[in-house]
């Protein structure tokens, strides 16, 4: 179920991207400036980050923030995507997806990630995939031999609110375009985010 899960996050973000036109962009590395959406993190020590920007350029940075609730599962997840809209190109510009799925409502706090037991719906799981230029990504999703931390130091999910946190996690997988694992315990680290709720 978790993999299928993964899978459908992978093939949502691929129709996302190839629907929306796109521009290839070289990674932005430094100091985020501005109250922009974004996702920030250091892969393997390399920082990378992807932040909206204004819609008037030839190419922009489009974040969906939403917060869902599914009452018959009794589930509870916020999502943070942000993708490059407009003027196809080359390739796929770097794009993120953020996602924690849980039983308890949201609230600021610390998430320490142990293995997950998909039998227990109290256990958090959280799903992070980066798609590269050359639509290979990096995935991380809670598992038996994979830990990480998250830390939501603000909370709203009243449309217009923000939600903002830090994130960092070990055994991150690097996959191809068709999903298949290149290699294997990358680890990301200094990981922040920022949405705006639709």
């Amino acid at each position: 179920m978790k993999t299928n899960l993964n899978l459908s996050l992978y093939l949502l973000l691929c129709v996302l991207f190839s629907m929306s036109a796109c521009k290839k962009k070289d990674t932005i590395e430094g100091v985020l400036s501005g109250n922009g959406d974004y996702i920030e993190f250091k892969l393997d020590g390399t920082t990378h980050r992807i932040e909206t920007s204004g819609v008037n350029s030839s190419d922009y940075v489009q974040s969906v923030t939403q917060y869902q609730t599914d009452t018959a599962l009794n589930s509870n997840s916020f999502i943070v995507t942000l993708a490059h809209v407009k003027n196809l190109s080359s390739g796929l510009p770097p794009s993120a997806l953020f996602r924690i799925n849980q039983e308890a409502v949201f609230s600021p706090g610390n998430y320490v990630l142990p293995p997950f037991d998909i039998s227990n719906p109290s256990d958090t799981l959280v799903t992070f995939i980066y798609v590269k230029a050359d639509s290979s990504s990096y995935n991380f999703t809670t598992g038996p031999s994979n830990s990480g931390s998250i830390q939501l130091t603000k909370v709203n999910p009243s449309s217009g609110g923000k939600t903002e946190g830090t994130f960092s996690f070990n055994s991150v997988e690097h996959r191809d375009k068709s999903g298949n694992v290149i290699s294997s315990n990358h680890i990301i680290t200094d990981g922040k985010f920022r949405g705006t709720v639709l």
